[in-house]
């Protein structure tokens, strides 16, 4: 069914949107929320969503390592 310009940019915005959700909660640590965020504008048909799912992946490395590493340990033992 072909869509109208309008419907296509409503759609484009919408999807912009939950990719922009995404960012921030996972920035704000909020995995799970910002993983359906990433999955809503996904199925609003975002076109950079596969970049946001590696940063995130990325991110979650970063803090899960920050949140393993005992601020007790010397620097050398780090």
């Amino acid at each position: 069914m072909p869509q109208t310009p309008e419907a296509e940019a409503l759609r484009q915005r919408i999807a912009e949107v939950y990719f922009e959700r995404g960012e921030l909660l996972k920035k704000l640590g909020k995995t799970d929320k910002a993983q359906a965020s990433y999955k809503k504008a996904q199925d609003w048909g975002h076109e950079s969503i596969e970049s946001g799912l590696i940063a995130f992946t990325e991110y979650d490395k970063l803090t899960l390592a920050q949140a393993v590493t005992p601020a007790s340990m010397s620097a050398e033992e780090k």
